[in-house]
């Protein structure tokens, strides 16, 4: 297969397309062409040094892979099949989806659903799994279409989905937080604005505004929006490029009952798995009205040389 190859000597971290020869296939594995990937923040992460991304080296990145099946040794899985794959240990510990073709454990892929095509199931790909997972969970806390809602990072590729997909089962009462170089978009004409420099961090507590928040950048935005939460309200934070850490007061918790709950779509169960892409696929399809960019492989080195970790919309990778 041809790839796109990490290596770390002495700490010093470089990549490169390298030509590498695959092993026999074990029992329970699969052969897969790679048609499309997808480029997240965690994968940008992969080819930093330091990041802590990536499990050993060499490696793949790669986190999410869609194609078509060329030799299986899984029951489930047959010869011209199309599939789909994120997360577990894609792009980390096991060889992702930067390459013409994988060797993958059968138990991590997914045929691709009625209603998804190889191209679809990568413009949602791990982001779109994550913002399902967010959305499920708070439905489940019992978020209603009229409740109250703050969008983070709705610029990224996890809040640009979630906001299409809270926007498909109706929901009209979405503020949503962003830089003032963005708020004048049409793509954000429809929902409320909230501005980063209008939040007040110096407050224990401050004036309840949400119902509900899905937070999708982490950091000190985290902490400021635990504080206006309203009574009973809930929390779901699924990202860090914000920062890894924030600050916060035992006071939200204790005296307005608000709930913060981890959202990571990694190592869901496969039913989750199962039941979150045939909601995506069925009630929660929408058009994307954010930006997709579509990247051919042979160029990707050459976007991770002049980019930051910070994408807009959704990038996805062809190899065709």
């Amino acid at each position: 297969m041809h790839a796109l190859v990490v290596n770390n000597t002495n700490n010093n971290l470089t990549y490169q397309y390298e030509d590498i020869s695959l092993p026999p296939l074990k029992k329970e594995e699969v052969l897969v062409k790679i048609v499309y990937s997808s480029l997240n923040h965690k994968d940008l992460l992969a080819f930093k040094p330091n990041s802590g991304v990536v499990a050993q080296y060499p490696m793949v990145p790669g986190i999410d892979l869609s194609g078509i099946v060329l030799a299986s040794k899984h029951a489930n899985f047959k010869v011209g099949d199309q599939i789909l794959a994120t997360g577990y240990q894609l792009g980390v510990a096991h060889f992702g989806g930067f390459a013409t073709q994988a060797i993958v454990p059968g138990a991590w892929l997914h045929k691709v659903p009625t209603n998804l095509t190889l191209k679809t199931s990568m413009i949602l790909g791990t982001a779109g799994l994550t913002a399902a997972l967010a959305i499920n969970k708070l439905l489940q806390e019992g978020m209603q279409s009229t409740a109250s809602l703050l969008v983070t990072g709705a610029t990224g590729g996890v809040g640009s989905i979630v906001l299409a997909i809270l926007t498909q089962l109706g929901f009209t009462d979405i503020t949503i937080l962003i830089h003032q170089s963005t708020l004048d978009t049409k793509e954000f004409a429809k929902y409320n604005k909230l501005k980063m420099e209008d939040i007040d961090t110096k407050k224990l507590l401050a004036k309840q505004h949400f119902s509900f928040v899905i937070d999708c950048v982490g950091g000190a935005i985290t902490g400021a929006v635990l504080k206006m939460i309203k009574y009973g309200g809930a929390v779901t934070v699924c990202g860090n490029i914000a920062g890894n850490t924030f600050n916060s007061s035992i006071l939200p918790f204790i005296l307005r009952g608000v709930t913060l709950f981890g959202i990571d779509s990694v190592a869901i169960t496969k039913k989750q798995r199962n039941e979150l892409w045939q909601l995506l696929a069925t009630t929660w399809a929408f058009t994307p009205t954010f930006p997709v960019k579509e990247l051919k492989f042979k160029d990707l080195q050459t976007f991770i040389d002049t980019h930051d970790t910070k994408l807009i919309g959704r990038t996805i990778i062809t190899n065709s």
